[in-house]
């Protein structure tokens, strides 16, 4: 197996794990506060499941380096199956979920943490609650884009182009999620 074959497996692992925790987790949120309360098992298990996100992360980020190490090194394999545009767009979008992760853990959670037990429907938690809904729309956005820049062979498309398209998804995420998720509180 060469040094391509391993960062493919690397990174299709990476984004398994990303994908499918960052879905589990959105799913776990709106069940365990549905009834408007996040108990302390809940929480609990949303932040082992935020731990699986962030290992897929890590393995995504390190394969992906990879990746950006051995086309820039000129590997024949590499640069000719992969464009350098869907390159730069797939690693800013990871970077955004870098720095969407650290909001998610240092704003987010926290501001479960302080609410456990405690109804969500209160207007210090409404006033507050666009960085929550905002930030899994980003989070559930940007998972879902490197997948599918992962799997489109063939994207001629620049990275300014993917670029607006990943915007465009996450403005509309944000604003569905931030609609739903007030109706949800409202509850």
């Amino acid at each position: 197996m060469d040094i391509r074959n391993a960062l493919i497996i690397l990174h299709i692992i990476g984004t398994a794990l990303g994908v499918g925790a960052a879905t589990v987790s959105d799913y776990l949120f709106f069940r365990f506060t549905s009834k408007g309360i996040l108990t302390k098992d809940g929480f609990a298990t949303l932040k082992a499941v935020a731990n699986v996100v962030w290992i897929g992360l890590f393995i995504l980020l390190i394969s992906g380096f990879g990746f950006v190490f051995l086309y820039m090194s000129g590997y024949g394999s590499v640069q000719n199956t992969y464009s350098l545009d869907k390159m730069w767009a797939k690693l800013t979008i990871v970077c955004i979920l870098v720095a969407n992760g650290f909001v998610l853990h240092r704003v987010v959670l926290p501001l479960f943490a302080k609410r456990l037990g405690k109804p969500y429907a209160t207007p210090a938690f409404s006033q507050k609650s666009p960085i929550v809904f905002s930030a899994g729309a980003v989070s559930a956005a940007s998972w879902y884009s490197t997948l599918i820049l992962g799997g489109w062979r063939g994207l001629t498309a620049s990275y300014t182009e993917i670029m607006l398209g990943y915007f465009a998804v996450v403005c509309i995420g944000i604003m569905i999620s931030n609609l739903l998720g007030r109706r949800m509180i409202k509850k």
